[in-house]
C-alpha cells in the first residue's frame, strides 16, 4: 500500500482455486481514490504467478476520499465473495443504501452472460428499489479487516473509529442479513448524532477508547490448535498497541478480553491466516510474524498440554 491508503488492499483465492486458478484483488486507484475489484487467473507457465493478461474488472465501488477504503476480501462458507468498503468525507455515506461505501458487500464474482458478476437473490436488498443490491451490511466507517469463523460461520469486523472509539462488530451466523452497525449515528456504544437509530441496528460487542488505542486491526477466530488456550477466541490488534488481544465472541456478546502476553508486534497493521489456519501479523516495521504455540517448560519436564504463544518473524 502506498500513501493516502492507495494501492493493493486485499487478495483472496477462490474456493475452487485448485481447478479454476481464480484470484480476486481489491485495490485503490489514485488519484481518483476509486476502489476496484478485479479477477486474475493463475499463469499457465508458472503456478506461483498470476497472468496479468487475464485481468477482468468485476466491480467499481466508486470514488471516495483519500482514506478509509475498507479493504478486505473473504469468501464465506456459502461460496459468495464478501468485500468491505469504507467512507470518508462529511457527511459520510455509511447510512446511504444507494451508495456502496461504508458497507459489507456480497456478490457471486463469476461472470454471467454480459454481467461481470451477479447479486445473490438472498441478499437483503436484492430486489429493493433505489438500493444497491450488493449491500450485505451497512453503517461502517472503515472496516479495514473482517473474517469468518471457519467452524461456526460467525463474522467479526474490526471497524476503525472516528473521534473517540474503536469497535469490534459481530454477527452470529443465524443473524438475518441486512445488519446496520450504526455509523455515523453511533460510534462504539455511544450515540453521537441526534438522528433516529437506523433500522436493523446491531451494536458492537466491544469498544476501546482512543488514547492509547487509535485504529483497531480486525483479526481472526483462532482455529490453530497449536495455540492452546487461544483456540476458539477472536484475536485482534490495534495500530498503536504492540500486544495483540484475545476475546471470546458469541451470541451473548464479548467476554474475557485481554492482552496476549509473551510477544510484541511493532505496530500491527493486518492479520491473516493460511490454508492450515496458522495465523500471521504484518507489522509497521515491514516484518511478517507467525504466531506459534510452544510447550511451557517446567523444572523437570515439558507438559505438552500447556502451551504459550510466541511470534516468530516469518520474513
Amino acid at each position: 500500500m502506498t500513501g493516502a491508503q492507495r494501492g493493493l488492499l486485499s487478495m483472496v483465492f477462490a474456493p475452487d482455486y485448485a481447478s479454476s486458478g481464480r484470484v480476486y484483488i481489491q485495490y485503490v486507484i489514485g488519484p481518483s481514490d476509486t476502489v476496484q475489484l478485479d479477477e486474475l487467473r493463475r499463469s499457465a507457465d508458472d503456478p506461483n504467478r498470476l497472468d496479468p493478461s487475464t485481468r477482468r474488472h468485476v466491480l467499481n465501488v466508486g470514488a471516495a476520499g483519500d482514506y478509509h477504503h475498507g479493504g478486505q476480501l473473504q469468501f464465506g462458507r456459502d461460496g459468495m465473495l464478501y468485500m468491505s468498503t469504507g467512507v470518508s468525507g462529511d457527511p459520510p455515506s455509511a447510512q446511504d443504501l444507494g451508495d456502496l461505501h461504508g458497507k459489507i458487500l456480497r456478490i457471486d464474482p463469476r461472470p454471467s452472460g454480459a454481467k461481470p458478476y451477479t447479486v445473490p437473490p438472498d441478499n437483503p436488498y436484492a430486489f429493493a428499489a433505489g438500493v444497491r443490491p450488493e449491500i450485505w451490511a451497512a453503517g461502517l466507517r472503515n472496516p479495514w479487516r473482517f473474517s469468518f469463523d471457519p467452524v461456526t460461520g460467525d463474522m467479526a469486523i474490526g471497524d476503525v473509529g472516528q473521534d473517540t472509539y474503536e469497535e469490534v462488530d459481530y454477527l452470529h451466523h443465524a443473524e438475518p442479513a441486512g445488519a446496520n452497525f450504526g455509523f455515523d449515528v453511533y460510534e462504539g456504544f455511544h450515540k453521537v448524532r441526534p438522528d433516529p437509530t437506523p433500522e436493523r441496528y446491531v451494536p458492537p460487542v466491544l469498544e476501546h477508547k482512543h488514547n492509547p488505542y487509535c485504529a483497531v486491526m480486525g483479526g481472526y477466530f483462532v482455529r490453530d490448535r497449536s495455540l492452546g488456550s487461544l483456540y476458539g477466541k477472536y484475536l485482534y490488534g490495534d495500530l498503536c498497541r504492540s500486544k495483540l488481544r484475545a476475546v471470546t465472541l458469541n451470541a451473548a456478546g464479548a467476554s474475557g478480553d485481554h492482552a496476549v502476553g509473551g510477544f510484541f508486534i511493532p505496530g500491527p497493521i493486518s492479520l491473516s491466516e493460511d490454508n492450515q489456519r496458522r495465523l500471521y501479523s504484518v507489522a509497521n516495521d515491514g516484518g511478517i510474524y507467525r504466531l506459534v504455540g510452544v510447550p511451557v517448560k517446567h523444572r523437570k519436564a515439558y507438559r505438552p498440554s500447556r502451551r504459550r504463544t510466541v511470534a516468530s518473524r516469518y520474513r
